[in-house]
């Protein structure tokens, strides 16, 4: 029996040298799958984070006002909704696609902190009405273009807007690089409203707003598509 044990040992030592090695590569191999799974998670975190709205460094997010008379506040203020138009509706201008989400009409009460920002935009920096459109918009070509949403809005009220009156600054305005696509808002401030107006002629509500784009220019700044109007009633 004594004899055989040296030949019983290596067959210990090399199923043993067998096994860890075994043990190695399935480790190996998990690794090397668990960084796979990483990278791919990280890869849709960055294409899914291109066209995810993430909130506005001076406004109070609206996304929870979903009925008129509905209110939200936080660090940034207070939001009080008056009117809302669900559209999800796409239109072309060019190579570019608009998809207006839906418009909705705020009454907005600022943190004091972010009432100098406002008196930029409206005199009634403490306490005004504005009308926010969130939208997406999306460049179909491989080339570089430029291109604004909303380049002038119209109420019914009478007021006329531009771009330079949107105080979301979120860049929906200027460069598209290919196949480049962004979600985000635009909000302009109605001077003409006045916070719980009982005369129905000055009322709040608005019948309908008419919204227009500009051209779609390309990398030379030549024009590739004219502007567009879209009229939206509420």
């Amino acid at each position: 029996m004594v004899k055989y044990v040296p030949l019983i040992l290596s067959f210990m030592l090399l199923f043993g040298c067998s096994a860890n090695q075994d043990k190695k590569e399935e480790i190996t191999q998990a690794k090397a799958a668990n960084q796979s799974e990483i990278r791919e998670n990280e890869a849709n975190k960055t294409d899914y984070s291109k066209t995810e709205y993430s909130g506005n460094p001076q406004v109070t997010d609206d996304s929870s006002l979903q009925k008129v008379g509905d209110s939200f506040w936080d660090e940034k203020g207070k939001l009080i909704l008056e009117d809302i138009k669900e559209v999800n509706k796409t239109y072309n201008i060019g190579p570019m696609e608009l998809t207006i989400l839906d418009i909705k009409v705020l009454h907005y009460l600022p943190a004091y902190n972010l009432i100098d920002f406002f008196h930029g935009f409206t005199h009634e920096a403490e306490e005004f009405d504005f009308v926010r459109v969130q939208m997406k918009i999306k460049n179909t070509t491989n080339e570089e273009v430029y291109f604004a949403p909303i380049a002038l809005l119209e109420t019914s009220s009478g007021e006329k807007m531009t771009w330079e009156n949107d105080f979301y600054l979120e860049e929906l305005n200027g460069m598209y690089s290919g196949n480049e696509e962004k979600i985000g808002n635009m909000g302009f401030p109605l001077n003409n409203h006045v916070h719980g107006q009982e005369d129905k002629a000055k009322s709040n509500h608005l019948e309908w707003i008419k919204l227009m784009t500009s051209e779609v220019l390309n990398k030379e700044h030549k024009e590739i598509a004219g502007k567009k109007i879209i009229k939206i009633r509420f």
